[in-house]
């Protein structure tokens, strides 16, 4: 059984193919195949350039700021059944030239270190042969599932049910849409989607973009994000999304532990590797040096903010490397600025009430619960789908005039 997902790349190709083909995933490249003319399948940068060239030489149409470059198709496995890397590896090939037909490059790399077999299959927008875009339209996905099916039937395993096809708008659309909230609450599980399957913030940006969500840092001591759905013409700033959307609170669900910040120029950084940043702590004349991992550092330009466990104990060197001190986490605003909430509070916009407008609310509120009760009531006495209209009508009525017979002789 495979569970289906597609998604749009607008920009940097070449950062979701980097995701898709790492080595800790795909066995050292053991597991990426390719259609693109390139040597080493796991050649991400090479496949990169494959699909801008084709995208400038045989383009129909210029790629404009966000336009579609590329489509992203994630094919995940039960792990109730038993499906091999190599039998996962050949359904997503074999689902790729499926859906591609050949005539757009593409890359299937699967994973096998999620605890569940999955396959990502990243295929230019640009079709080799026309210079045509792939167009993803209402039944795409549809459709794409429906070969993913037979593909699995063939190999012996099992398939969802077919979902019957729901006409109309769900209670939920009607209400979300009425509130004008409906983007932004698609946009908010979308970020909470992201948290559980990340551990640091270029993991959650990754997962984010992967689902069509763009994320914008702002520089400062006092950074916000701003995130953008592809439907959305705005992006949305973090704070107004709640409090558990700003950077600091997403940085302490990713470290699924309280974190305080402390903020640094890109002056005070004396080194870094893959995995670890170096920097000076201020106020001591370049004698000691604290070390963080970089899974707790968001950059923009030259500032860096690290979020730090509240309860942590963070060990300082002096120029030597050898052991000076010890502190806790709260200990280091000895020598870090301290957060200041006032002035994050004065950054967000006020505004006074206008009563009119209050009034204004307090009627469309009012709509809003006429509108909520006559749904329910419909949903009550039409509850099983085949009763009509008529029918419901004259049991209600039966319904108030028992009803009213026991306040009468009550």
């Amino acid at each position: 059984m495979a569970i289906v997902k597609i998604g749009q790349i607008k920009s940097t190709p070449a950062k979701a193919l980097a995701y898709i083909s790492r080595p800790d995933a795909t066995q050292d490249g053991l597991w990426v195949s390719t259609n693109a003319a390139v040597i080493d399948p796991s050649d991400w940068r090479a496949i990169a350039r494959q699909f801008e060239a084709t995208n400038k030489t045989v383009g129909v149409t210029r790629a404009r700021k966000g336009s579609v470059l590329a489509q992203h198709v994630i094919q995940s496995f039960s792990p109730d059944e038993a499906v091999s890397a190599e039998l996962a590896h050949r359904l997503g090939v074999q689902l790729a030239e499926q859906i591609t037909h050949g005539a757009h490059e593409y890359v299937v790399a699967t994973h096998l270190d999620k605890g569940h077999v999955h396959n990502h299959i990243i295929f230019n927008a640009t079709n080799m042969q026309t210079g045509r875009k792939f167009r993803c339209q209402r039944d795409t996905i549809g459709h794409i599932r429906d070969l993913s099916d037979a593909l699995c039937r063939g190999a012996g395993l099992t398939v969802l049910p077919s979902p019957k096809r729901a006409t109309g708008r769900s209670f939920g659309d009607i209400y979300t849409t009425l509130r004008g909230q409906n983007a932004k609450e698609a946009l908010r599980v979308e970020i909470d989607k992201a948290v559980t399957q990340s551990r640091t913030w270029m993991e959650f940006e990754r997962t984010l973009e992967l689902a069509g969500v763009e994320t914008r840092r702002r520089g400062g001591t006092h950074g916000t994000v701003s995130f953008r759905d592809e439907s959305m013409g705005r992006a949305v700033r973090d704070w107004r999304l709640g409090e558990a959307y700003s950077e600091s609170s997403i940085m302490a669900r990713l470290s699924r532990s309280p974190v305080q910040r402390i903020s640094v120029d890109q002056s005070m950084i004396v080194r870094e590797t893959r995995d670890t940043m170096t920097i000076n702590v201020p106020g001591t004349h370049r004698q000691l040096h604290m070390t963080v991992a970089k899974q707790q550092v968001v950059r923009h330009g030259r500032a860096a903010r690290i979020y730090l466990p509240i309860h942590a104990r963070h060990v300082l060197a002096d120029k030597r490397g050898r052991l000076a001190a010890t502190v806790t986490t709260q200990g280091l605003y000895r020598w870090f600025s301290e957060p200041d909430l006032d002035s994050v509070a004065k950054t967000m916009p006020s505004k006074q009430l206008d009563m009119n407008q209050v009034v204004t609310w307090r009627d469309s509120l009012n709509g809003l619960r006429d509108l909520q009760r006559r749904v329910n009531a419909k949903a009550r006495w039409m509850s099983d789908g085949t009763t009509s209209i008529d029918t419901a009508l004259s049991q209600a009525k039966k319904r108030h005039a028992s009803v009213s017979m026991l306040y009468m002789y009550n």
